[in-house]
């Protein structure tokens, strides 16, 4: 399970979240300040995920300014989806959006109830399923989040440094749309909270058909049209190890094989 939140969560809220993940599995978290978000991520139990699901909710209830959440959880079967988003919607005190993603990241990053835009993180125009929940019924609602159900994506930002923010939907459509090259990428575009400069948050639903570091030089070709170039990029999600090393292999030439990455070979510590 992956929870995002814009703006990025407290310290004591986060430290909270964390804590009540902690009964379920090791948490990884992730903290970007261009796009002032928080991305928490867990493996929990399918058996589990209800329980969870209500830990977090209870955790972030008290998370104070109006927020908007996005929640994937994969491996969920279709049966399944109501006792969770119940589990969501009637404990969190937000607008509850339901979608389950069945199409690739190229054509799902314009159909998800909520994504990045230069505008910021928002619900968009075609925002899926709303389940009303008890703070809705109760009109005390006091932000907007997304339960989304499929397969995990990964979710990476990449920096794009002397490109005009109007080029922003040209290299979207080159690199992450329909009409791009890679079915399996999708882009959205951004703007830095922190320092005014474009970004593209990508989405991948699949590494091997589509591989990242096609869709970084993709990007670094279409921003050179521009005057400008790819620059800094950053992960915000985990990234199998595989799509890692082939990334690093094409972009820097480090052609490293898994059994060399330390952790490899290091044995899992007991809980």
């Amino acid at each position: 399970m992956r929870l995002l939140s814009v703006p990025a969560l407290p310290v004591d809220v986060s430290d909270r979240l964390r804590a009540a993940w902690e009964t379920y599995g090791e948490t990884r978290a992730f903290l970007d300040d261009d796009l002032d978000c928080s991305v928490i991520e867990i493996d929990v139990p399918s058996g589990t995920m209800p329980r969870a699901m209500r830990a977090t909710a209870a955790a972030l209830r008290r998370s104070g300014a109006q927020r908007l959440f996005r929640f994937e959880a994969a491996g969920v079967a279709e049966e399944e989806e109501d006792r969770l988003s119940n589990a969501l919607a009637e404990d969190l005190d937000v607008q509850l959006w339901i979608a389950r993603r069945k199409v690739p990241a190229s054509q799902w990053v314009s159909a998800r109830p909520i994504e990045f835009g230069v505008d910021g993180f928002a619900v968009q125009s075609s925002p899926g399923l709303l389940r009303p929940g008890r703070a809705q019924e109760r009109g005390t609602t006091s932000g907007n989040a997304a339960l989304e159900f499929g397969e995990p994506l990964i979710t990476l930002k990449a920096e794009l440094l002397g490109v005009p923010a109007s080029a922003l939907a040209r290299l979207r459509d080159a690199v992450g749309s329909e009409r791009g090259g890679l079915l399996h990428v999708g882009a959205a575009p951004a703007i830095s909270v922190r320092s005014g400069a474009p970004l593209l948050v990508l989405s991948c639903s699949d590494h091997a058909k589509s591989p990242l570091h096609r869709a970084l030089d993709l990007i670094d070709i279409e921003a050179r049209r521009f005057g400008g170039a790819l620059g800094a990029c950053a992960p915000l999600s985990s990234i199998p190890l595989p799509a890692l090393l082939q990334t690093l292999a094409a972009r820097i030439g480090l052609d490293a094989k898994t059994s060399q990455v330390i952790e490899t070979n290091l044995p899992k510590p007991s809980r």
